[in-house]
């Protein structure tokens, strides 16, 4: 769903877009260049999540047309999610630090 939809292109372009920006802006002190950087990467995750969710969405329809049961993401990701709960010392989850949480995708679809 990612691929068809063009997420990589579109962050590499609005990261690209994004650093062009920031580098216009003149840094008067290292907690001006921090901040941007913080802002910068706020930005990116806010739009990182809507396209996570946009692609769970549209990788549904995906298994359907293909004859996949359309309700194994949601089993998928409370699986992962029950995981996460029962092994808090594991953080199973830093791979998903860009995705939306499990609830809200499950909710999503």
């Amino acid at each position: 769903a990612h691929v068809i939809r063009g997420h990589a292109m579109k962050r590499i372009i609005s990261s690209s877009a994004m650093v062009a920006i920031s580098r216009a802006t003149p840094t008067r002190n290292l907690l001006t260049a921090w901040l941007r950087q913080v802002g910068i990467q706020f930005f990116e995750n806010a739009y990182s999540q809507g396209r996570e969710l946009e692609a769970d969405v549209f990788g549904v329809r995906l298994a359907a047309a293909a004859s996949y049961d359309p309700n194994a993401p949601v089993q998928l990701l409370s699986r992962l999610a029950e995981l996460r709960q029962k092994n808090k010392g594991i953080n199973i989850g830093s791979y998903f630090s860009s995705h939306p949480p499990f609830a809200t995708r499950i909710n999503n679809l």
